[in-house]
């Protein structure tokens, strides 16, 4: 968030991570928000549905902040793995869960139109870190208090992928129920 990334771990804490740091993915854009509108007393879901209706683009891809208080955020954060690296499902099986009240903080999230499921999870992935950076994580469930909406939407979806890496190159993924773990693993 504004030019810093974040990693939230199995212990809560919310971490700055050097540029060094390395993952298996990772979603960027150049920020150029704009001002959508003010919301109150709304729930994820909710939130969510009017955010993708005030686009007016459900078949966009697009990025939106949301900043305010949170009556209630609910957040998880994946347990470090190490090789052999455990599937997508038993990772999802040992996540760490948070919950917060009266938070103020940023919930940062991406849309995927449902077209592109597959490119990407169809719908919303959202994180969340709270301004003290005591809270934080993938956003599971939330009611936003108060709070501004902005987003941005993209004409473009570049993916870059390891093809230098061997393992990668070798795996054969037919076998590993990747869009069933994705949808488990995300809700």
């Amino acid at each position: 968030m504004n030019s810093h990334a974040w990693k939230v771990g199995a212990d809560r804490r919310a971490i700055e991570v050097p540029p060094s740091f390395s993952m298996p993915f990772v979603t960027v854009h150049k920020a150029a928000f704009q001002y959508q509108c003010t919301r109150k007393d709304i729930g994820l879901e909710d939130l969510n549905s009017r955010i993708v209706e005030a686009n007016g683009r459900a078949n966009t891809f697009f990025s939106v902040i949301v900043h305010g208080r949170f009556s209630f955020m609910k957040t998880r954060a994946v347990i470090k793995q190490h090789a052999p690296y455990p599937t997508l499902e038993q990772v999802a099986d040992r996540q760490a869960m948070f919950l917060a009240n009266d938070v103020e903080g940023t919930m940062l999230g991406y849309f995927t139109p449902p077209v592109f499921n597959g490119a990407a999870m169809a719908g919303f992935h959202e994180h969340f870190l709270s301004d003290d950076h005591t809270v934080g994580g993938h956003v599971l469930d939330g009611v936003l208090e108060e709070g501004d909406v902005l987003s941005q939407v993209f004409d473009t979806l570049v993916q870059h992928l390891p093809v230098d890496n061997p393992q990668y190159r070798e795996h054969d993924f037919s076998a590993d129920r990747v869009q069933e773990a994705l949808e488990k693993a995300e809700r």
